[in-house]
């Protein structure tokens, strides 16, 4: 098994095993010994290299990686020896000994013809016909509809020049081997020479030709007026687009600004938290920050932006307008960045105030069969009882909390956040388990914050006064506070459930025939023994 070298081929790296890396030395170094003393050697070597590279690139797959013997071969069958072509300059006269391969061509940008970019050359090159009547189709095309335009744009941006003789070869049909590459650079230096030796005699070969190509001339400059044209209509366009997005952020950051002022600065500096809507805030502020100053704050955290692209509008409208200093820069830039730091900083703060969930249970027992002279009813009346001090006052809702006065014109939190759910018990005992619970930063101030929740709930013989809202202090806060009750019966209780309780009928009252909640005092129930009541009038009708 022959070794596997790693080679450098016009900035190319492949992998070669030994006869392959042998054979292409050799062809190399004939090459190199038939263009000594040849005008442009260096040149032509290099050209050579880079078309074997292109080669080898072909040869290459996912599942071949190295290149063999054979791939040399057929790469210099290609290319063609040295001995096969004639030494002397002689050479562009005669026909190589060897077949010329055919060769599809291939699509470039014409560097050395291009008014441009040279895509209408290239295609030219392409088609085989005279650049000019590509160039005459794209100005037709132009005032046809205007999507030459794009189409010229988008071929100079997706099609590749054409640098290296192997390419400029490819895009004139011509195979790309080393007669080929050689007749190419040689007559580029014979170009260059022909014009420095007849630079005496342009003028009168000029003169000569003036009146055959004056047509052409005069074509020519036309053809050249209406792409500068079309360069500056194109750069108009842009200046306008220019000009339309500037409008856009001058709009956008001075309406910014003035909806801020009027929206948050306004209402901290005039001390308008006691707005309809507002005046909950201090009772949600966890950081205890004044509400002008969460304004102030707010302001400049987006306001310095959009700030900035007002200024950024001004400047592509008026291109005159003074650049603004770096100092100013860096100030606005610190300001912003202190503003947004202390909001994230009470942001953060706000969010811990709620995220502890604490609780206060309590279990009070009605009726215990346990105690002497207690008998349990088989039957209970459930009822809700308001407030009509509460009741018709305006409120402001916000965590389901509201804000209102009680009896004496205090202010107090106001809640409807109650539920009521029977459950069952094999014991022969009837009683009440309240949990009461609420957020805050830790669990002790959660827990404080539930237990200081005010909830009364009164018992008339069997008959049960449920109260639809529980009261606060001010001082406690809005946590997220709620009370949940479960009412706890033998199997078999009667409950009869008053319409008044159908807002603090909890979800967890299961029941027999899947009945919303709500709709649970439309009928009489009993107690199962699987713990889910049974209704007891779904069929029939109760006077």
């Amino acid at each position: 098994m022959n070794k596997t070298l790693t080679i450098n081929l016009a900035n190319s790296i492949f992998n070669i095993d030994e006869n392959a890396y042998q054979a292409l030395q050799r062809y190399l170094e004939a090459v190199k010994k038939y263009l000594t003393g040849t005008q442009g050697n260096e040149e032509i070597l290099a050209d050579v290299e880079a078309r074997i590279s292109e080669l080898f690139s072909e040869k290459l797959t996912p599942e071949k990686q190295v290149i063999v013997l054979q791939d040399v071969e057929q790469i210099i069958q290609v290319m063609g020896q040295p001995e096969d072509y004639s030494i002397d300059e002689d050479i562009f006269d005669e026909a190589p000994k060897t077949k010329t391969s055919t060769r599809v061509k291939k699509l470039y940008r014409d560097g050395d013809q291009k008014l441009m970019g040279g895509v209408c050359s290239g295609i030219g090159h392409y088609l085989s016909i005279d650049p000019l009547w590509i160039r005459l189709l794209f100005i037709v095309f132009l005032f046809g509809g205007g999507f030459s335009v794009i189409t010229y744009i988008i071929l100079w941006a997706i099609v590749p020049e054409a640098t290296t003789t192997a390419q400029k070869l490819d895009m004139q049909g011509e195979a790309a081997n080393l007669s080929n590459i050689e007749k190419k650079i040689k007559e580029g230096f014979d170009s260059v020479s022909d014009t420095v030796k007849n630079a005496d005699y342009k003028g009168v070969e000029n003169a000569v030709k003036e009146g055959g190509n004056s047509f052409v001339k005069a074509l020519g400059d036309f053809i050249g007026i209406i792409f500068s044209t079309m360069g500056k209509i194109i750069s108009t366009i842009f200046n306008l687009f220019g000009k339309f997005i500037g409008l856009l952020l001058i709009l956008i950051g001075s309406a910014t600004l003035l909806g801020l002022f009027f929206g948050l600065f306004t209402v901290g500096i005039l001390d308008l938290s006691n707005l309809s809507g507002i005046q909950f805030f201090p009772l949600i502020n966890a950081s205890e920050l004044p509400i002008w100053v969460l304004s102030i704050l707010l302001f400049l955290a987006v306001g310095i932006p959009f700030y900035g692209l007002l200024y950024v509008g001004l400047t592509v409208v008026a291109k005159n307008l003074k650049k603004m200093g770096n100092i100013t820069k860096v100030s606005l830039f610190s300001i912003w960045f202190v503003a947004v730091g202390c909001l994230i900083f009470f942001g953060i703060k706000q969010a811990n105030s709620f995220s502890v969930r604490g609780n206060q249970i309590e279990q009070v027992s009605l009726f215990d069969a346990n105690n002497i002279g207690v008998q349990v009813p088989d039957t209970l009346y459930l009822m809700a009882k308001s407030s009509e001090h509460f009741e018709y006052l305006d409120h402001n809702f916000f965590d389901g909390i509201t804000i209102s006065y009680d009896t004496n014109g205090n202010e107090v939190l106001y809640s409807k956040r109650v539920s009521v759910n029977i459950k069952n018990t094999i014991e022969n005992n009837i009683s009440i388990k309240t949990y009461k619970s609420a957020h805050g930063y830790s669990y002790e101030d959660a827990k404080n914050r539930a237990t200081a929740l005010s909830y009364n709930m009164e018992q008339m013989g069997n008959t049960l006064y449920f109260e639809d809202y529980f009261i606060s202090a001010p001082n406690q806060k809005m946590r997220n506070q709620k009370i949940e009750m479960s009412l706890i019966i033998p199997n078999g209780t009667i409950v009869k459930i008053d319409p008044s309780m159908s807002e603090i009928m909890g979800w967890g009252n299961k029941n027999d025939q899947d009945m919303y909640r709500k709709d649970l005092p439309n009928e009489i129930w009993r107690m199962g023994d699987s713990g889910v009541l049974e209704c007891m009038t779904c069929n029939s009708s109760i006077d």
